[in-house]
């Protein structure tokens, strides 16, 4: 009966029991003054007082007995059911048993790994040393440390000490503690290198803005924490705050309308907690070059004065770019600028009147825009005294002739004598041989010259004369004789392909005249009148000439012209165009609605014969009986292509429609063809997933209200607001499913899918794929 209550207790106290023995993890025995650190779980104590264990002990924890909540005892043995409920980690438990007058003490604490101890955020200036402590006490046992680097290197032990700290290795430091099972708790440590802003100027040298210009000057820095405040100087003194604006990592400096003592050094500067930089930029201001010196005129002519000058040895610390002149006097007035630099000494006023006097300023222009103080000289024209050649021409006449042209000059009785010849000079270009010279009379104001050398260059120069001698001699640009006029094109026929056209085609010229045939030149005359001329490359062998009359006769002459504008004789054919046959209807088997939306239908048919010039279509919805409709569609007969295409619109959808069409030529109309139907689609319809994440398929399908899907004449396009789909997608041929694998978070936007002119669209967002993490 006593052993069935064992197992009973031994039940009700959730203790295994075996041979009157607790069955513990473990089994602590106490025989002096001790300590002990115990897992968590069924902890078992007994005593041994020095003659092995006392089974008559009694156990009390702190000095109080053992509730049933905590343990039992056995046989000597202290069973405590949770350790984790019963001792801490920081603070021991005594645990005493007694056995008659003898006491026996231990200390207990509990096994534990807590995280460990270590400020959230370190700052440190860079250079200096960086030391983390990493507290593992609330850890029982003590674990084992070590700490993870921003650069990610591994350091054993508590602390962590880095001498001479640069900013390069801020970042995350993590204290590592693990345990003698391998289970790991870790802290983190935000490090701070703070250094001071490190400042360069954006502008280096000596940089150069223009007297009352504007001045921009900037700095660039880093630095940790970002400057609390930033300055310029100019020449040591601190200049206002309003002309600065700070950044995150510039400075920038605006000053206006410099004067001349803006120039020298400008020192930009920013500071935090750690320190400071300075960073100066070298500036001169431009000015004004001194004038020009020594200025005379050095030549004068009826219409013009020739200026030199001096320039400045002082050009504002800016390079002379252009000078300016100003004119008055006797008229016309005016100035002007003109490009020039330090080298430029002379410069020539033209358009001036003859016998005039003129007031001359003269100013030089550095690159600054800057104008200097301007100097001036006086000075007349010259008298008009020998008259020029006005408006002189030159023309080839033939292989051996060139006629020379001209007006006669115009000048003024009272300071120049009239004009009483001229001489003319001309010989071959190159040549050695005594110029050819020729007095003309005043009358006629042409000469032709002959008896010249075939495919010959010359040079001709003419000069009026009066009794004050030559005047100003003009000279002719080199001419050259022509050699020969090519002979007629060859083998020139003509037919009519159509009753609108004649086709001409011929043979190159068995002589182009010793130049290359430049052009053949194309006349057409009906009943002996002339209509029209087509100038052709001389590369050209056959043309086309279209809009003609049907079953009309025409003569075409054609003629070759050589690179020396000679014309050949010309060579005419007669050719009647082909008579216009009976109109014909569109051909039915061929006609076929290529393209239908919701509210257009794009229809084709095959172009039938008898050059139809117009088309008479006919539409009507099918329920009507009524041809609401008559579309007149006016067509080129010169441009019939082999099919033609017509588009209706502002159509309704989901409708089906009827269409008929006759043709019409200069014979008259033709029969109609037989009723044509089709039906017009609704809106587009959009399917798919809305949301998708990272890595998926994404499948979206676009369905047209109204087709089905043997409907082959679907034109399907997708687009996207993030620009070209990427080559992962795909769109289907017949049913126009979008399909883009591998989705990224960039594939997400509006969806647009296009058919047959009609658009819907979907909005799909991407989202970032889950992922687990076991620790």
């Amino acid at each position: 009966m006593a052993g069935v209550l064992v197992i009973v207790y031994c039940f009700l106290l959730a203790v295994s029991c075996s041979s009157g023995q607790q069955d513990c993890s473990e089994t602590r025995t106490i025989t002096r003054l001790q300590f002990f650190t115990v897992p968590p779980g069924t902890v078992c104590f007994q005593c041994d007082f020095g003659s092995g264990v006392a089974a008559d002990s009694v156990f009390q924890l702190d000095n109080s007995a053992v509730g049933e909540e905590a343990g039992t005892v056995q046989n000597g043995v202290l069973a405590v059911f949770a350790a984790e409920n019963v001792f801490q980690t920081t603070i021991s438990t005594s645990l005493s048993c007694i056995s008659g007058n003898t006491r026996l003490t231990a200390h207990i604490f509990l096994e534990s790994l807590a995280p460990p101890q270590v400020p959230s955020a370190v700052s440190v200036r860079e250079g200096e040393t960086l030391t983390l402590a990493c507290d593992v006490t609330n850890s029982n046992p003590l674990p084992t440390v070590s700490w993870i680097t921003a650069e990610e290197d591994v350091i054993s032990g508590n602390t962590v000490e880095i001498n001479d700290i640069q900013r390069s290795q801020a970042g995350n430091y993590i204290c590592v503690a693990t345990a003698e099972d391998g289970s790991t708790q870790s802290s983190t440590t935000v490090v701070t290198v703070t250094f001071a802003p490190e400042i360069t100027a954006d502008e280096e040298g000596l940089v150069k803005f223009p007297l009352n210009g504007t001045l921009h000057l900037s700095c660039s820095f880093q630095s940790v924490p970002a400057p609390d405040s930033a300055k310029w100087t100019h020449n040591g003194t601190q200049l206002l705050s309003t002309l600065v604006t700070l950044t995150a990592s510039t400075t920038t400096l605006t000053r206006t309308n410099l004067q001349a003592n803006g120039g020298g050094a400008y020192a930009c500067s920013a500071s935090n907690e750690v320190g400071s930089d300075t960073a100066t930029t070298f500036v001169r201001i431009q000015l004004p070059s001194d004038p020009v010196s020594d200025l005379e005129v050095i030549e004068r002519a009826t219409d013009s004065l020739t200026l030199s000058w001096t320039n400045p040895h002082f050009t504002g610390f800016a390079s002379i770019t252009s000078f300016r002149v100003i004119i008055t006097g006797g008229g016309p007035e005016g100035s002007e600028a003109f490009g020039g630099d330090e080298t430029l000494t002379e410069y020539t006023v033209s358009s001036l009147s003859p016998l005039s006097f003129y007031t001359i300023s003269l100013s030089a222009v550095n690159d600054a825009g800057l104008q200097s103080l301007p100097v001036i000289v006086q000075e007349s024209t010259r008298s008009l005294r020998l008259p020029v050649i006005e408006e002189p021409v030159i023309i080839v006449v033939n292989s051996t002739a060139i006629l020379l042209q001209w007006q006669s000059p115009r000048y003024d009785p009272a300071t120049t004598y009239p004009v009483t010849s001229y001489q003319l000079t001309y010989i071959k270009q190159g040549g050695r041989e005594t110029p050819t010279n020729r007095s003309l009379p005043l009358q006629p104001t042409s000469v032709t010259v002959g008896n010249l050398a075939k495919g010959t260059v010359y040079v001709f120069t003419l000069a009026p004369v009066n009794t004050a001698g030559p005047g100003a001699t003009f000279t002719y640009e080199p001419t050259e004789t022509f050699i020969d006029p090519p002979s007629p094109p060859r083998e020139v026929t003509a037919e009519s392909p159509n009753p609108f056209t004649i086709q001409l085609s011929w043979s190159p010229p068995s002589s182009d005249g010793g130049r290359p045939i430049g052009e053949y030149r194309i006349q057409v005359f009906t009943s002996g009148e002339y209509s029209s001329t087509y100038n052709l490359p001389g590369s050209a062998e056959t043309y086309d000439i279209t809009e003609l009359s049907q079953n009309t006769s025409y003569e075409i002459r054609i003629t070759a012209v050589n690179a020396d504008n000679q014309e050949s004789n010309y060579v005419a054919v007669m050719q009647t165009t082909a008579p216009v046959g009976d109109p014909q209807p569109p051909v039915l088997d061929a006609f076929s609605a290529a393209r239908v939306g919701n509210t257009m239908a794009e229809i084709s048919w095959d172009t039938p014969g008898g050059f139809p010039n117009r088309y008479i279509i006919q539409i009507r919805a099918s329920s009507q009986n009524k041809w609401n409709m008559t579309i007149n569609f006016t067509i080129s007969v010169q441009l019939l292509p082999s099919r033609q295409t017509f588009v209706f619109k502002d159509l309704q959808p989901l409708t089906a429609y009827s269409v008929r069409i006759q043709s019409e030529n200069v014979k008259g109309l033709s029969e109609f063809t037989e009723i044509f139907t089709f039906k017009t689609y609704g809106d587009v319809e959009i399917s798919g997933d809305e949301a998708v994440s990272v890595g998926s398929t994404l499948s979206l399908g676009c369905g047209l209200e109204g087709a089905d899907s043997s409907d082959s004449n679907i034109n399907y396009t997708w687009s996207s607001t993030n620009g070209p789909l990427p080559p992962r997608a795909s769109v289907g041929e017949v049913d126009g499913v979008l399909v883009i694998q591998d989705v990224r978070r960039e594939d997400g936007g509006v969806y647009t899918c296009t058919a047959n002119g009609v658009s819907g669209n979907i909005t799909v967002e991407v989202s970032r794929k889950t992922q687990s993490t076991t620790r």
